[in-house]
């Protein structure tokens, strides 16, 4: 899977006045192929876009409707919305190198940036799948892993790409009577069975190969002690039970902040936090540090716990006065 183009995707949003429309992707040898721009005529070597390709030809009475956000399932990209088709990474997948562990992620991903979608447009009820049987139960899945934020109305055409054409028109036309108060497009689910037990395209030659890779390296560090693991602590045993909430700061500006406290230098031990400050609300807490006039700008972006390392260590503060003061 590719995470980097998945990571900085994942904020995408389809439009809120258009309806969002999952299709399948292309197969993944033909973005090795040349393609010919039509509307400059040049041509162009190591990428074709999907939308170019014979199976999104056919259903472009879908595609390139104006009601529509398209949305494309991606093996390795999740997801690649039409509008930023042009900025996918180039991939070639061989039928070989997919595997049931790489669907498992696929389908865990899309269902994370359904919830996403679901959060951001709470308004949004349904989504629309037009295309094959695999990606149908790959958006299927994710739907249900993410707990059914939305009703999925779709049409997968029997008969496989002969008969997209005809049937992408039925369905948008089904889709439009939907919209204006009609019934609901008619959706009838593939047989799940069925699509299982014909699935050869699919192996696990790559975790296969991973594994006895493993096993090799295993029998390596047992025939040879010099490579036996050992082992190293994480972490201390104060932060093991107080966690490290001092190491993350809340904003992005508070990385520079942080630094020029100077408050967890190598040379500074981490110490269990004071029982009598964490009782203490950060209102109060913050009233510490005001006492000793120290700047706001050192301390109001921490959140309690690290508010409380940093009276601790702070050398301005008397941690003994200020509990007097406050008849602590």
């Amino acid at each position: 899977m590719n995470k980097k183009w998945f990571f900085d995707i994942y904020g995408f949003l389809p439009l809120k006045n258009k309806e969002v429309l999952f299709v399948p992707c292309a197969s993944a040898f033909k973005t090795r192929e040349q393609w010919k721009d039509k509307e400059s005529g040049k041509i162009y070597v190591g990428r074709k876009w999907i939308s170019n390709g014979q199976t999104h030809q056919t259903m472009s009475t879908l595609i390139k409707n104006p009601l529509f956000d398209c949305i494309i399932e991606s093996e390795p990209c999740v997801i690649i919305p039409k509008r930023l088709e042009a900025y996918h990474p180039d991939y070639n997948v061989p039928v070989e190198c997919l595997s049931v562990q790489g669907e498992l992620t696929f389908i865990e991903r899309l269902g994370s940036w359904l919830n996403y979608m679901k959060r951001e447009q709470p308004k949004r009820k349904y989504i629309y799948f037009f295309g094959a049987t695999h990606h149908y139960f790959i958006l299927q899945f994710a739907n249900i892993f993410a707990r059914k934020p939305f009703e999925i109305l779709f049409r997968v055409p029997k008969g496989g790409k002969a008969y997209y054409g005809k049937e992408a028109k039925i369905f948008l036309n089904e889709i439009k009577s939907f919209l204006n108060g009609g019934k609901k497009p008619q959706c009838r689910s593939p047989n799940l069975e069925n699509h299982l037990t014909s699935r050869n395209r699919y192996t696990n030659l790559p975790i296969l190969v991973a594994e006895i890779l493993m096993q090799v390296k295993a029998k390596r560090r047992r025939e040879n002690p010099i490579f036996e693991e050992t082992r190293v602590d994480v972490c201390t045993i104060e932060e093991y039970f107080t966690g490290f909430s001092h190491l993350y700061p809340v904003s992005k500006n508070d990385n520079i902040k942080m630094q020029k406290l100077d408050l967890f230098t190598p040379s500074r031990e981490i110490t269990i936090l004071d029982s009598r400050l964490l009782n203490l609300k950060i209102s109060v807490l913050r009233s510490i540090c005001k006492q000793f006039e120290i700047p706001d700008s050192q301390f109001k972006y921490l959140k309690k716990s690290a508010l409380i390392m940093f009276i601790q260590n702070h050398s301005k503060i008397n941690l003994g006065n200020a509990l007097t003061s406050l008849q602590v």
